[in-house]
Order: C-alpha cells, then sequence, then structure tokens
C-alpha cells in the first residue's frame, strides 16, 4: 500500500513539473546567417554564425561583442569583434580599434587592417549588422551582413 502511495505520488510530481516547463505564448524564429563578398569573386555564405559577449580586460567596464561565422562550402571563417559595444547601435572603425576582423583562410588568420563593422539594430531577441574590411594580406571582404540572437550574457 505504502509502495502503491509512493508510486502515485512520484508520478503526480512529475506530471506537475513537466506541465510546468510547457512553453506558452508564441516562438521567436531566429535565423541566423553571415554572407559577404571575397576579393569580389567568392560569395561568403554561412554554415553557422555564433554571438558572443566578452570584458577584454578586468579593469575595463565595456563589453565586446563577437560574432563568428563559417563559410559552408570553403570551411573559411570571419570573426567580427566590436570592442566597447555596451550595447549601442552605430558604426564601429577598424583602424580607430573600436572593432576588428579576422579572416581565417585553413585556420590561419589575416587580420583586418581597415574597414567598419556596423551595428543596425539591436531587437529583443535578434542584432544585426553589416562589415566590410581588408586584410593585411589584401583579402577584400564586401558587402557583410549578418543577424544573430542576442547573446545569453547581454
Amino acid at each position: 500500500m505504502k509502495k502503491g502511495f509512493l508510486y502515485l505520488l512520484t508520478a503526480v510530481s512529475s506530471a506537475t513539473m513537466m506541465t510546468g516547463c510547457i512553453k506558452n505564448g508564441t516562438d521567436r524564429t531566429i535565423s541566423p546567417a553571415m554572407q559577404a563578398t571575397v576579393n569580389n569573386t567568392t560569395n561568403f555564405n554561412t554554415i553557422f554564425v555564433k554571438p558572443g559577449t566578452i570584458k577584454p580586460q578586468l579593469n575595463d567596464t565595456s563589453l565586446a561583442l563577437v560574432v563568428t561565422g563559417q563559410d559552408q562550402t570553403t570551411g573559411d571563417k570571419i570573426i567580427l569583434t566590436v570592442n566597447k559595444f555596451n550595447k549601442k547601435e552605430g558604426s564601429f572603425g577598424i583602424a580607430s580599434g573600436d572593432a576588428s576582423a579576422d579572416y581565417l583562410i585553413n585556420e590561419n588568420h589575416d587580420l583586418a587592417t581597415k574597414g567598419s563593422v556596423t551595428i543596425k539594430e539591436i531587437k529583443a531577441d535578434v542584432i544585426t549588422g553589416s562589415f566590410l574590411f581588408t586584410t593585411a594580406g589584401g583579402t577584400v571582404v564586401s558587402g557583410g551582413t549578418f543577424t544573430v540572437g542576442r547573446p545569453w550574457e547581454f
């Protein structure tokens, strides 16, 4: 009798916990993407895009946004960093150090020397922006756009 009561109590508790996990409301659909043109010929289209935020230094109160995209065909990567992002929209220059960009070909880094990263819009669950840059090795990345979900640290 006691075992039967214990099983019943466990079943009711489990059912109650599971119903508490049901999400009500509408689902938000985020289609993360990054596209760009490389050297006016190659299209960069991502297989995945990953956002994140970091605190650059212990004594620095700024927040940096990092967006990484990997091309679905070549495996090349673009890593964009907006230094002192602080949850603000705007244009951030690479030469001034407000942003940085890295184009990885076969895991070999080619850092940008000029260009910009622009945060166009910050919504409740998505960040959109654009970018263009030229690397130290002469690679020109133009017409770049990205859409990512807001990082959870945000």
